[in-house]
């Protein structure tokens, strides 16, 4: 009898220990409805909705995924990484591609401070080569500098090169930017977007891959790929006691910043063990709407895709006191969100005291989001969104078949940041 006792304590203790636990893992049902996803298309265009649909950019969440806890607080301020996608044809002159700030082993200088020299040099980047590249395209290089992840599609319309920090301040000059991989990889739109190092220097993720296009708000039809998000370095997780940071698939490489994961409060990196570059994050599939106040129109598209096809860890966001996240997206995206929502994308401010408005209830809503994001631990190259037959959502359509480069789905030339303090 005592026996029996003793095991029933032993049991009770443990579930409650399990209740309490902050960082307990979280069960999909087994099962999962799908959400409503009208006007499903037969097919799809490879530059407009890239890769393969199995991919980590198009595998809706699995029904049976393991979710973990991120901690995340609610930021003070989301913006854009903004990310340019450039579509060229054979009529497009051959320039050359040369290394940003043109100093090899010493280019930072000119990339992410406010030295204005990104376009500088006439160091190869990688291997000496040409690209087509229009000739009015500009990425002009400001006090305030942006990542600027750039995916180039060559004329043949599928195969694509990626660098970080583009820079071209001339019409018809050279195009600059980071990545030797640029020089040296190609990949598919068709193939499963993680082939070749990507222009995320943090993680080496995709330039085109999880990057939120114009399409994406022509209308209030859910989101139909997982996204990329950035957040503060003190945010992710970091083994201490090395002093390095640490990745997980399909990531390639990590910021390694130690004196940044130690904030201005001294708040240091993240207890979450997998909260590192590379990590897929997810609403966890229990959460409503009503459970998160979750009222705008935009706060319901981002919900809803965060919860079936989730966000890539894919940068760390820069440092500062104030907590920064940030989602990649293209500058035409940012334009379409305005014009469907009447606000901008980016939310900055006092957190605690947004503006009574429909930007600060959107303000509200994506900050409440962003806090309530789970890891998807059991995402990997056999389990890609998590474990599960059944899925979160219709898995992506085949391809039409249609080849050349669209020029309605290439960036047009980046307007220059609003200006605000960069850290």
């Amino acid at each position: 009898m005592q026996e029996k006792i003793r095991k029933t304590s032993i049991l009770l203790g443990l579930l409650m220990l399990s209740a309490f636990n902050p960082f307990k893992v979280v069960h999909a049902a087994s099962h999962c409805s799908h959400r409503d996803y009208p006007d499903t298309p037969k097919t799809r265009n490879a530059l407009e909705w890239p890769f393969d649909a199995r991919s980590v950019w198009n595998m809706p969440i699995g029904c049976d995924a393991h979710y973990v806890n991120a901690k995340l607080v609610p930021p003070d301020d989301v913006d854009i990484d903004h990310d340019i996608i450039v579509a060229t044809s054979d009529s497009d002159p051959l320039v050359p591609v040369y290394l940003a700030g043109g100093i090899p082993g010493n280019s930072n200088r000119y990339i992410y401070g406010k030295n204005p020299d990104r376009c500088r040099g006439t160091v190869p980047l990688g291997r000496p080569m040409k690209i087509h590249f229009p000739h009015d395209f500009l990425a002009p290089v400001t006090p305030y500098g942006r990542n600027h992840s750039t995916a180039v599609i060559a004329p043949d319309g599928d195969t694509l090169r990626q660098l970080n920090a583009l820079g071209r301040c001339k019409k018809g000059g050279p195009v600059y930017g980071l990545n030797q991989a640029f020089s040296q990889c190609t990949e598919s739109l068709k193939g499963d977007g993680i082939t070749c190092f990507g222009g995320h220097g943090g993680s080496g993720l995709s330039s085109i891959g999880g990057t939120l296009r114009a399409t994406d708000f022509a209308n209030d039809a859910p989101i139909r790929h997982a996204l990329k998000i950035n957040l503060r370095p003190y945010q992710m997780y970091m083994d201490r006691t090395k002093k390095k940071c640490e990745k997980r698939w399909p990531a390639k490489n990590c910021d390694n910043h130690w004196s940044k994961h130690v904030n201005h409060k001294g708040y240091a990196s993240s207890h979450v063990r997998g909260l590192v570059e590379g990590a897929l994050l997810a609403l966890p599939p229990n959460l409503t709407y009503t459970d998160l106040g979750i009222t705008t129109a935009a706060g319901k598209k981002f919900f809803d895709v965060l919860q079936d096809f989730g966000a890539y860890l894919a940068d760390g966001s820069g440092t500062g006191e104030r907590v920064r996240n940030s989602f990649s997206a293209t500058y035409e995206a940012d334009a379409a969100f305005r014009q469907r929502y009447g606000h901008s994308l980016e939310a900055y401010g006092n957190k605690n005291a947004p503006p009574n408005n429909t930007q600060g209830q959107w303000m509200r809503d994506i900050r409440t989001i962003i806090s309530h994001l789970h890891v998807v631990d059991d995402n990997g190259p056999t389990s890609i969104g998590g474990h599960g037959a059944a899925r979160r959502a219709p898995m992506a359509p085949p391809f039409d078949g249609k080849a050349g480069a669209d020029r309605n789905h290439t960036s047009t030339s980046p307007r220059p940041p609003r200006l605000i303090t960069i850290d």
